[in-house]
């Protein structure tokens, strides 16, 4: 008999317990003895679950408490643990007011948690409010700013870019002038005579940047395609000058372009 167990202290509960009693009771010592918990034993856990496997079964239990007074020292009889005690009679006027009591209670109860959460709702929502005003607050200020900026950006891009016109305009009209200087010292060179303002605009407009166009000198095709790769001089003073085997430019006796041959149209650079 030593190893007999006493289910009814292993949940805590008295001999003449009842079945919610005793399930509520095996509750709280599932949680405590749980493996899980800290103070909890896989060893004493197994006991709880046994005990309440056998003291929630009325058949088992009935066995176990004939057991339990027969071959113990325990001499309570417990076997009338089904036993249902009869409520005192009330009259009616007491049954009236535990009625009323019954069912205000809850009423209040209900009506303090509902009562709480909408003052829970309604404080949330102030706060979310006033966090709202304030962020926009800042987004306000952070435009403004943006917006400052983007004036004091707009004024400088503006004398820049004045500036950078006006230096634009002062690089080509320099550009101008020394392409003018180049064509009348090309001019000169080739002996070609110039008498008055008209013949340097016709020869600046003969000789074009980057390009040799009708009427160009041969200093300016050289200088724009590079020494010809041959030349063929004619008798009265014509030439032509080929740059590869698909390209040539003829030259009149006074030295100046009179047409040309591109074959592939891309050797070239003519205007």
């Amino acid at each position: 008999m030593d190893n007999f167990i006493d289910y009814y202290k292993v949940l805590n509960v008295s001999y003449f317990a009842t079945k919610d009693e005793i399930k509520d009771a095996y509750r709280i010592r599932v949680k405590e003895t749980h493996p899980d918990n800290k103070n909890g034993d896989s060893k004493t856990f197994k006991i709880v679950k046994e005990a309440y496997d056998l003291l929630s079964n009325d058949e088992k239990r009935n066995r176990y408490n004939d057991f339990l007074f027969k071959y113990t020292k325990v001499n309570t009889p417990v076997n009338n643990f089904q036993r249902e005690e009869v409520p005192p009679k009330q009259s009616t006027s007491a049954i009236r007011s535990d009625t009323k009591k019954k069912v205000w209670k809850p009423l209040a109860v209900v009506s303090l948690v509902v009562n709480a959460v909408l003052i829970g709702v309604a404080f949330w929502g102030y706060s979310q409010l006033i966090e709202q005003e304030y962020i926009i607050t800042e987004i306000q200020t952070d435009v403004e700013s943006v917006t400052k900026e983007l004036s004091d950006f707009q004024v400088d891009y503006n004398t820049l870019n004045g500036l950078y016109v006006s230096l634009e305009n002062e690089y080509r009209e320099y550009i101008e002038q020394t392409e003018t200087k180049d064509v009348v010292k090309e001019a000169t060179n080739n002996e070609i005579p110039i008498d008055n303002t008209e013949d340097i605009s016709k020869i600046v407009a003969n000789n074009p940047a980057g390009a040799f166009t009708q009427g160009s000198s041969k200093d300016h095709v050289k200088k724009i395609m590079g020494t010809p790769s041959s030349l063929n001089k004619m008798p009265l003073g014509e030439e032509t000058w080929w740059y590869g085997g698909t390209a040539f430019v003829n030259f009149n006796e006074e030295g100046l372009v009179e047409g040309w041959t591109d074959i592939k149209g891309d050797t070239l650079k003519v205007q």
